[in-house]
């Protein structure tokens, strides 16, 4: 009886175990700017080359910015929809002092071209006080 009821109990310990573990595993790839941090899905289809117009869209100096290609002028954007969430630290004095926003960003792989909307946005507690 004792061994039956030990076996239960270490089966019940490595199932809480593996629980546990799976959630502590990252499911997002964070970028951090000067007082934004930007995070995208760790299961995104996004290329290295959109994560850089991304990270150039929020940027407050655009870098290497071209305009549209012949290609879209002709054909139109070929648009992946990507939802990514970006934090802004210290926007208020006081808690809440972070603006949390999701936006839902339309990135052309055929030139740099992105287009954002907000879908949401919320103050969160995420910086201590100075």
């Amino acid at each position: 009886m004792k061994r039956t009821i030990l076996i239960l109990l270490v089966i019940i310990c490595m199932l809480s175990l593996c629980f546990h573990t799976s959630a502590l595993e990252s499911n997002s790839n964070t970028i951090v700017l000067d007082n934004m941090s930007i995070i995208i899905s760790a299961d995104s289809s996004l290329t290295n080359e959109q994560i850089d117009q991304i990270i150039n869209y929020f940027s407050a100096e655009p870098v290497d910015i071209q305009t549209y290609g012949l290609i879209c002028n002709i054909f139109g954007h070929k648009n992946t929809t990507e939802i990514v969430t970006t934090i802004t630290h210290r926007v208020n004095n006081s808690v809440p002092r972070c603006l949390n926003e999701v936006w839902e960003l339309n990135i052309c792989s055929r030139c740099e071209n992105v287009d954002g909307t907000v879908i949401n946005s919320y103050y969160i507690d995420c910086c201590p006080e100075d």
